[in-house]
């Protein structure tokens, strides 16, 4: 891997996942963000619910103890299904938070950790009486955010497959798991 340049900043691309069809889009689309940028780091972070002394990631029927490893499974393939898809691009580092609470306040508090750039998340379009009866994590990340939020849609297209290269091209990727309370 190349060395950092004193001068260029690292990128960091949040994406907030569900293991929902949506957030695998989220996750598409911040992958594609980080074609853009040489220096990119991926925060993916997926907010569950202690139960049985384990959490329980959305989206799944299952609590674990291993929450982080299969978090880091699923990104790690969904990463090498993308580069196999859309040909090759380097990202820093990806790293994979499991959180415990409140999602806006969990992702909102990563994002600050770690001097976001942007993050990436789904929101389903709601309308009518399911809109007036309270807002949405994103509806609330979106508030609340101290850089940008990129809302993707169930109809938000699919990124294009490059036409050329990126200046560094490989998929070594350092994997990093975080568990601890963020």
């Amino acid at each position: 891997m190349a060395a950092l340049d004193p001068n260029e900043r690292n990128y960091h691309i949040i994406v907030a996942l569900d293991f929902s069809e949506l957030s695998n889009l989220a996750l598409e689309q911040a992958l594609a963000l980080c074609t853009h940028h040489p220096h990119a780091r991926l925060h993916a972070i997926s907010v569950g619910r202690t139960k049985d002394e384990a959490i329980q990631l959305p989206g799944r029927e299952d609590s674990t103890t291993h929450a982080a490893d299969d978090l880091k499974d699923f990104v790690f393939n969904q990463v090498k299904r993308y580069k196999d898809e859309h040909g090759p691009f380097t990202l820093e580092k990806v790293v994979v938070y499991v959180a415990v609470g409140k999602p806006a306040a969990r992702i909102l508090s990563l994002a600050h950790t770690v001097h976001a750039d942007v993050i990436v998340m789904g929101s389903h379009k709601r309308e009518g009486v399911k809109r007036l009866l309270g807002s949405s994590v994103a509806e609330e990340v979106v508030r609340e955010a101290e850089c940008g939020v990129y809302i993707v849609h169930e109809n938000t297209p699919r990124p294009p497959e490059h036409t050329l290269p990126p200046p560094y091209a490989n998929i070594d990727v350092i994997f990093e798991s975080e568990a601890q309370a963020i």
